[in-house]
């Protein structure tokens, strides 16, 4: 009985143990970064800011998380920051892909008026 209750705690603490602890994401956490750094430079500030806020929301987390040596919380957090810093630029590179087409729609107007105006 003893035996049994010995063998269930150290299967216990060893199944807590590997789900706290498991490998640092240095890669995962690493790879977030980048891609925080490429929204940025795509310009999610201005066009994705809630997604950019959130990517480096999680990153924070992420980072914490890994100073407490929960690993694989790290792993999760740096994952969905990386997502959302992917969504972010995304996004930022699809709005200022509208705002060039508008500006060139507008261009175009100008132009056709202009050819209207000489004929």
């Amino acid at each position: 009985m003893k035996s049994t209750k010995l063998f269930g705690s150290l299967v216990l603490v060893t199944a807590i143990s590997g789900c706290a602890t498991g490998n640092m994401p240095t890669n995962e956490i690493a790879e977030a970064k980048i891609h925080i750094s490429t929204a940025e430079a795509d310009k999610s500030e201005q066009f994705a800011a809630q997604h950019l806020t959130t990517a480096k929301e999680h990153l924070g987390k992420a980072q914490t998380a890994v100073d407490k040596s929960e690993f694989n919380k790290a792993r999760r957090f740096a994952e969905k920051a990386t997502a959302d810093a992917k969504l972010a630029s995304a996004q930022a590179r699809s709005e200022s892909t509208k705002q060039k087409l508008y500006e060139l729609n507008a261009t175009l107007i100008q132009l056709k008026q202009t050819i209207d105006q000489d004929s």
